[in-house]
């Protein structure tokens, strides 16, 4: 369940981000795996969705989060979820994220998201790695660079595993 001293730094954050006041007018749960609880929100001004858990026991594991999902959005080549802002209250980390419609999928889904991965896994960079470590479900994961993939994926996925 959200708090109300959760709920008050959200709307802030909200309100932050759209320069309006935002308001919960209420919230259902969601699955969120083992480690976050997960909640479609209700605002006045639309839908949201957000993920809280502890910050002390996942330390800027929203904020790595975010910064993988910006980085997904920057090449515009496939949707993920825009993160919106990404606070704390009561011990909680939370992660607001733009809330994307469950639906059917359409007839040519699966042909469509094929296209989307492989024009993102197209982008070219001059190494492998990220700018910061973040996580892979509760376990840090190391991003540091490599002049190879092979070599990337080695020593920061295979051998820490």
């Amino acid at each position: 369940m959200i708090s109300e001293a959760q709920q008050k730094s959200i709307e802030s954050d909200l309100s932050k981000f759209y320069g309006e006041q935002i308001f919960l007018t209420g919230h259902t749960v969601r699955g969120g795996g083992s480690i976050n609880d997960a909640y479609e929100l209700k605002t006045n001004h639309g839908k949201f969705f957000v993920k809280l858990n502890s910050s002390s026991q996942y330390p800027d594991m929203f904020n790595r989060e975010a910064e993988g999902l910006n980085a997904l959005i920057g090449p515009n080549v496939i949707d993920v979820p825009a993160p919106l802002a990404v606070g704390e209250a009561e011990g909680s980390a939370y992660l607001i994220l733009e809330y994307i419609e469950n639906g059917k999928p359409g007839n040519n889904f699966w042909g469509q998201f094929a296209h989307s991965l492989s024009n993102l896994h197209r982008v070219n960079n001059e190494k492998f790695g990220f700018d910061t470590d973040n996580y892979i479900g509760s376990l840090t994961q190391s991003n540091k660079w490599h002049a190879d993939w092979t070599n990337f994926f080695i020593q920061e996925r295979l051998e820490p595993l």
